[in-house]
C-alpha cells in the first residue's frame, strides 16, 4: 500500500514501524522513508523494479536538510537512476495505459539517437529539458510522471499558452529587454513540432489516443508571418564569402558548399570524408531533417573538383566534411556566430541567415528550367513545396510556351 509521506504533516500521522512506507513517485519508482523509533527523523530509501527483481537505494537520514525540504531532497539523489530504468521499460514491456508522458519523451529521444544521430537527440532532449519538464511545477507532481492517457485536451491548451508566453530563449525568463526577447508564433510552431513528433510516436508505436492533435496543431498563420527569405546575388554571395575569409575563414568551406547545392545546413554539418564519393563526384546525404536519403550530383567543373579535393584532403573518412580545421562538426550556434559576423564584415543585411543561401541556389536551378521534380529531390523536399514556393518564377518560361498556336 502507497502512503504520503512528502509533507512533514503526513509523516507526522504515521506510526512506528519496521517496514518503510512507500510513496509512488512514478510509475515503477517509489520513495521510502523508514519510521522505526518514537521521535526520530526516519531515514530515506528509494526503490524499483528492475526486470524480475527490486533494487534498493539508501539515502540515510537528510536531518541536515530542512523537514519540509527532505522529500524533495531525498528525489534528487535517485533522479537519474529512476530515469534509466524508465528508459529502458519503454517499449512492448510496458502497458500502454501506464505509459507516462517522461516514457514518451525518454523514447522519442533514443529513437531520434537511433535514426538522427547524437545531436538530433540532444536537440530533442534539451526542448523537452526546458520547455515540458518544468511545466506546471517541477518535482514529484509534475506532469512528466502521470500516465499520457491520463493527460487532457485542456491541459495541452494551457501548456501551449504557457509555453508560447516565454521569452524566445526560456534561459532567460528572469532577464529583460532586449536579452529577453518575446517567442516568435514561429519558435512556437518549431518547439511544439517536437513534442507533437513525441507524442505522435507514441500514437503510431503504442495505440494511445491522441487527444492533444487540436491543442498542439501547427499555427499555419505564424509561418506566413517569418520574416522573408532574400535572394543573395552573385556579388552579394562573393561578398560574403570575402567577410567571411576576414573574420570567421573556418567556416568558409561551410558556406561554399551551400553555393553549390542545396542541402539543408543540418545535412551538410553531419557529413563526414566518406559521404562523398569521388568517382560518382556525389555527396551521400544520411541524416536530413525530411529523412530522406540520398545521392546529390556536383557539378563536375574544376574549381568544385579542387574544392572537394581539398575537403577531403589528409582527412580520416569520419571526420567532418566541411570544416576547415580539426575541430567538432558544425552546429546552428557555431555556424549562426560566423555568418553573422561574415554578414556585417560584408555589410550585407544583419537578418541574412544560411538558409538564405540555400534558398538563393533553388532560387537559381528554377530559373535555369531544372525540372521543379529534380530540384525538390536535390533538396530533400517535396514537389508541392518547391512549387509553391518557386512556381511564380517559372511565369517567363510558361509564358513563352504559350505563344506556341494551338490551333
Amino acid at each position: 500500500m502507497a502512503h504520503k509521506i512528502d509533507t512533514p504533516a503526513a509523516r507526522a500521522k504515521l506510526p512506528t514501524r519496521r517496514a518503510p512506507y512507500w510513496h509512488q513517485v512514478r510509475t515503477n519508482p517509489f520513495m521510502g522513508w523508514r519510521y522505526m523509533t518514537e521521535g526520530s527523523t526516519g531515514t530515506w530509501v528509494a526503490k524499483a523494479q528492475e526486470g524480475r527483481k527490486e533494487r534498493f537505494e539508501p539515502l540515510g537520514k537528510l536531518d541536515d536538510i530542512a523537514e519540509k525540504d527532505r522529500f524533495a531532497a531525498a528525489l534528487k539523489r535517485p533522479n537519474a537512476w529512476f530515469d534509466v530504468i524508465e528508459a529502458e521499460g519503454v517499449g512492448a514491456t510496458l502497458i500502454p495505459s501506464r505509459m507516462t508522458l517522461q516514457h514518451v519523451l525518454l523514447e522519442y529521444v533514443a529513437a531520434q539517437r537511433a535514426t538522427k544521430g547524437a545531436n538530433a537527440a540532444h536537440s530533442a532532449q534539451s526542448r523537452f529539458e526546458l520547455l515540458i519538464a518544468t511545466y506546471p511545477k517541477e518535482g514529484p507532481d509534475s506532469w512528466l510522471y502521470r500516465p499520457l492517457s491520463k493527460i487532457t485536451k485542456a491541459e495541452f491548451v494551457a501548456w501551449r499558452a504557457w509555453m508560447s508566453a516565454l521569452p524566445k530563449d526560456p534561459m532567460k525568463l528572469n532577464k529583460t529587454e532586449p536579452e529577453a526577447r518575446p517567442r516568435s508564433g514561429a519558435t512556437v510552431n518549431r518547439d511544439i513540432a517536437t513534442f507533437r513528433a513525441a507524442l505522435n510516436l507514441a500514437h503510431r508505436t503504442h495505440g494511445i489516443a491522441d487527444v492533444w492533435k487540436a491543442a498542439l496543431k501547427r499555427d499555419l498563420a505564424a509561418d506566413e508571418g517569418r520574416g522573408p527569405v532574400v535572394y543573395l546575388s552573385i556579388d552579394q554571395r562573393r561578398a560574403l564569402m570575402a567577410g567571411a575569409q576576414e573574420v570567421a575563414p573556418d567556416v568558409m568551406a561551410f558556406l561554399h558548399a551551400h553555393l553549390i547545392v542545396p542541402v539543408r545546413p543540418g545535412a551538410f554539418a553531419q557529413m563526414t570524408v566518406k559521404d562523398y564519393d569521388r568517382r560518382a563526384h556525389a555527396l551521400w546525404v544520411e541524416k536530413d531533417k525530411a529523412g530522406a536519403k540520398r545521392w546529390v550530383p556536383l557539378p563536375k567543373d574544376k574549381a568544385t573538383i579542387d574544392f572537394m579535393q581539398a575537403c577531403t584532403k589528409d582527412k580520416l573518412p569520419l571526420a567532418p566534411l566541411f570544416c576547415n580545421d580539426a575541430g567538432p562538426p558544425w552546429n546552428f550556434g557555431r555556424w549562426n556566430i560566423a555568418i553573422k559576423a561574415a554578414a556585417a564584415q560584408a555589410k550585407l543585411p544583419k537578418e541574412l541567415t544560411m538558409y538564405w543561401l540555400r534558398h538563393s541556389r533553388i532560387t537559381d536551378l528554377v530559373e535555369l528550367n531544372m525540372p521543379l521534380s529534380h530540384i525538390a529531390t536535390i533538396g530533400g523536399t517535396s514537389g508541392a513545396i518547391i512549387e509553391k514556393h518557386y512556381g511564380h518564377l517559372r511565369g517567363d518560361a510558361v509564358q513563352a510556351a504559350l505563344m506556341v498556336a494551338g490551333f
